[in-house]
């Protein structure tokens, strides 16, 4: 069973330059975050050892797949459909991403088509399984990134 350690300054350096560059070689990561070699990939290690570090991954760009449209789909369904409704969500290819969720939604569905008349196809697919409301993606101005962990405090204003 993999136990979670305590993450120091290094790792999230660590963490931060393979999450924007999984790629990058132990030596160049070494020389960013200001260790050696081998300490780098002792670190690299551990975290992949207890899960934290999951895989690497390529960045594709969906379009050049034939996908112009990217989607986000609100899908809200009975409660006693919830565990059969993510396994037929997870049999649509154009899925790439399902969410379950708080609030007036059960799932967020990431998906992407190649044309609105794609895009009718999945929510009539979707629709059999409840009640949707359909996003479309016009632009990403915060791409997928790590959240940043501060190890300080913010000061709360004196509201004196």
């Amino acid at each position: 069973m993999n136990t979670m350690q305590p993450f120091d300054a290094i790792d999230h350096e660590i963490l931060n330059e393979l999450s924007i560059d999984g790629r990058l070689s132990f030596r160049e990561l070494a020389r960013r975050v200001g260790l050696s070699t081998p300490a780098v990939t002792e670190r690299v290690r551990k975290l992949r050892a207890q899960g934290t570090i999951r895989g690497f991954r390529a960045d594709v760009d969906i379009k050049h797949l034939g996908f112009a449209l990217e989607v986000s789909i609100s899908l809200d369904v009975a409660g006693s459909r919830l565990h059969d409704t993510a396994d037929e969500v997870a049999k649509i290819t154009e899925v790439s991403r399902c969410r379950r969720l708080t609030g007036d939604a059960c799932f967020l569905i990431e998906a992407a088509v190649t044309s609105t008349e794609h895009l009718q196809i999945l929510i009539d697919r979707l629709a059999q399984l409840g009640t949707t409301t359909t996003s479309l993606v016009i632009s990403t101005p915060v791409p997928k990134r790590l959240p940043t962990i501060s190890t300080k405090v913010p000061k709360t204003p004196n509201r004196g």
